[in-house]
């Protein structure tokens, strides 16, 4: 476990596998990773940002407990975050406990890139800034309201071929295969 009073931040060029009881905790500060995949146990950022910068999956380490507890998530992953959609069969939902979501996934840019799919599971109200996947995406929360605030994003653009590159809040493809799960 890891637990600090300020910020957190852990880089890797190779994977980054928490195991399943492990925690890593900023109790005033943020938490940051930047690594190939990312297997989550439980990170905290209750008073702060939890940003996942990665250049393959994030997935979650640690079955049905909560994975991210933060005031903002902030997340960008090239190949999935979470797996499937919703709570069924294979999937594996990310458990989140966040105010503030902006995730984003490359998923499948062309069609012969292999699909991902963001699947997020959330515990109370939300607001959701961006949520942009090139492919499917699921997402719950179980009580509460989901606001979609579009203050801070570019206009959307359906020229572009880039789902995260196209403005807007919640993207699921930029004309390629893809559904979206509310």
């Amino acid at each position: 476990n890891v637990i600090s009073d300020g910020d957190i931040n852990i880089v890797s060029t190779d994977d980054v596998v928490m195991s399943e009881r492990a925690t890593v905790e900023s109790i005033s500060g943020d938490v940051t990773f930047n690594s190939r995949n990312l297997q989550l146990a439980t990170v905290k950022a209750v008073n702060g940002v939890a940003t996942m910068d990665i250049r393959g999956a994030i997935t979650d380490g640690n079955g049905g407990a909560i994975n991210v507890i933060a005031n903002r998530w902030q997340a960008d992953a090239l190949n999935g975050i979470g797996s499937g959609l919703g709570k069924t069969g294979d999937a594996d939902a990310i458990e989140t406990d966040v105010n503030i979501l902006s995730v984003r996934n490359a998923g499948r840019l062309e069609p012969t890139m292999a699909a991902s799919s963001i699947n997020i599971a959330n515990t109370d109200s939300i607001i959701i800034e961006q949520l942009r996947n090139n492919g499917d995406i699921g997402f719950s929360t179980q009580t509460g309201e989901i606001v979609l605030d579009n203050t801070n994003n570019d206009i959307y653009d359906p020229t572009l071929t880039d789902a995260r590159l196209q403005g807007g809040v919640i993207n699921t493809n930029a004309g390629l295969f893809s559904r979206l799960q509310l």
